[in-house]
């Protein structure tokens, strides 16, 4: 059975009885208060075989398990690498008697041992044969069997979740090639990153570009338009790209179950006491605190208040009343938006190459994709010539997203815009915003992750506008708790006081809204 001990006190577990009404009373226990209870769960073995076996049967059953039943054999096999490139080899037959004779303390502890088993033939095999296909699916039937009996026992599931490998790129050819997951590539550590057009501390190039390089060294440089520096082709040294990065596991306070940092919704910036799991909050009746940093106690503006009310107004019409939904404006700033073709007559542009790049738009990076896989592929030269019609029919009309408005009425006023410039670090660019998401691993590529995203962008949100820089006034050197900040001067404040005195300063000045 599973032994988790109750609280030890003179009144029950969850309520009390007042002798005037005699109507049950709950004790709450706050989640910050030192009472809280601290009761490791165990598990007897006879518990965690009862539980987990089942599962044991239910692979062995499978048509996609033949191969994982018994040690892999690598002499008979033909594969004389494979104990050197897996060092210690586990199958499900090993994990039954582990099971059997009560070697396991927990059920993570089972489920880690069956993933070990996946995970080595994912290591070893390539993802396009048969047998790691057969994997993937005995692993999806495991998953289907282990979630409920882990969510049953108090735990979150029984998965492994490994976050998105960041992007790498190659230095050859033009910095267009990815290295992808469980490609090797080549590497360089520079050991001297102040050297000219050399900053990096470490330069890539895929096994292709490497290879097409016939020279015994290797121009590389952060600018491939200035100097190059030379490094010989045997400093170069030899990886793989098959490192991933699982997902933080974190320990109830209570009981010590362990569960994914994503699946507990939990942060130690809001939740400081530490994270407790459902199952001790239910069981000792713990209150635990909400988290203060909502999307409705961001600041509110005229746009935002009008696209909240539109978006509701919407969705009640259309009879969706799961919730409301909240919109807040987090950056604004005033851009001009220049005639590019305009500037390519004056400057007399003949191809796309002197078009400027613009950070993160479109088109540059879905050519520099298609030229990629050009070069990987081989293609022909009249293939290349056709390129034009699957750019400007195919594949837009796949990578957008179509919006269609509604017709303009002409009876509907002006909006006055009355919204003040907002300065925000975090979304002040597109590229700004998906920089501080990779760092902190916030992803959307679920529901569970962008959930736990969605409560990390918040946090920031609302730290980063309460962390207040100190201004002083250029005129009276006094700290400005209201400033105006000049356009063309770079770092130039003036505080009100300042600001209202005349002569004015000679430039258009703003005031920030932080």
């Amino acid at each position: 059975m599973i032994e988790n001990e109750t609280i030890q006190s003179n009144y029950t577990h969850s309520q009390l009885l007042n002798n005037d009404s005699m109507e049950p009373i709950t004790i709450h226990i706050d989640a910050s208060s030192k009472q809280i209870p601290k009761h490791p769960v165990q598990f007897t073995s006879e518990d965690l075989r009862i539980h987990l076996e089942p599962i044991i049967h239910k692979m062995i059953a499978s048509e996609y398990s033949y191969s994982f039943q018994k040690p892999v054999d690598s002499i008979s096999l033909k594969i004389l690498d494979y104990p050197t490139i897996i060092k210690h080899s586990i199958d499900i037959s090993i994990i039954h008697n582990k099971l059997l004779l009560g070697e396991y303390k927990n059920p993570l502890e089972f489920s880690d041992g069956v993933w070990v088993v996946f995970n080595h033939i994912w290591l070893y095999n390539e993802k396009t044969s048969p047998i790691y296909e057969i994997c993937s699916k005995l692993a999806e039937l495991f998953v289907e069997s282990i979630d409920p009996v882990l969510q049953t026992l108090g735990y979150c599931c029984g998965r492994q979740y490994v976050y998105l490998t960041p992007v790498m790129l190659c230095y050859g050819k033009e910095q267009c090639c990815q290295i992808l997951l469980n490609d090797n590539y080549y590497y360089y550590n520079n050991l001297e990153p102040s050297r000219l057009n050399l900053s990096n501390d470490q330069y890539r190039f895929c096994t292709q570009c490497f290879n097409s390089i016939k020279s015994d060294s290797i121009f590389v440089g952060d600018d491939l338009t200035q100097t190059l520096v030379e490094i010989p082709k045997s400093l170069f040294l030899l990886s793989k790209k098959d490192l991933k990065e699982p997902e933080k596991m974190i320990d109830c306070i209570v009981c010590a179950r362990r569960w994914h940092q994503v699946c507990a919704l939990h942060l130690d910036q809001i939740w400081s006491e530490g994270f407790i799991c459902n199952t001790c909050i239910r069981e000792y009746n713990i209150k635990r605190k909400e988290s203060p940093y909502t999307s409705s106690k961001l600041p509110i503006n005229d746009l935002s208040s009008q696209l909240e009310k539109r978006v509701n107004k919407f969705l009640m019409n259309e009879g969706c009343q799961t919730g409301h939904v909240t919109i807040r404006l987090l950056a604004a700033s005033d851009k001009i938006c220049n005639n590019i073709m305009q500037d390519c007559l004056d400057n007399q542009i003949q191809t796309v190459l002197y078009i400027p790049y613009f950070d993160g738009d479109y088109w540059p990076i879905m050519i520099e994709n298609y030229i990629e896989k050009l070069d990987q592929e081989d293609r022909r030269k009249q293939e290349v010539e056709d390129l034009d019609d699957p750019i400007e029919s195919e594949h837009p009309v796949n990578a957008f997203f179509v919006i269609r408005f509604h017709n303009e009425i002409p009876s509907h006023p002006a909006v006055n815009d009355i919204n003040d410039l907002i300065e925000c670090d975090l979304m002040d660019t597109g590229n700004v915003f998906l920089s501080f998401a990779c760092d902190k691993n916030y992803e959307f590529s679920s529901l569970r992750r962008a959930k736990f995203s969605t409560m990390g962008l918040l946090y920031e949100l609302h730290t980063s506008t309460t962390e207040k820089f100190i201004y002083s006034c250029n005129t009276c050197r006094q700290q400005c708790d209201i400033r105006y900040h000049c356009t063309i001067c770079e770092d130039f404040d003036l505080c009100e006081k300042c600001y209202n005195m005349k002569p004015k300063h000679e430039h258009n000045m703003e005031r920030p809204i932080s």
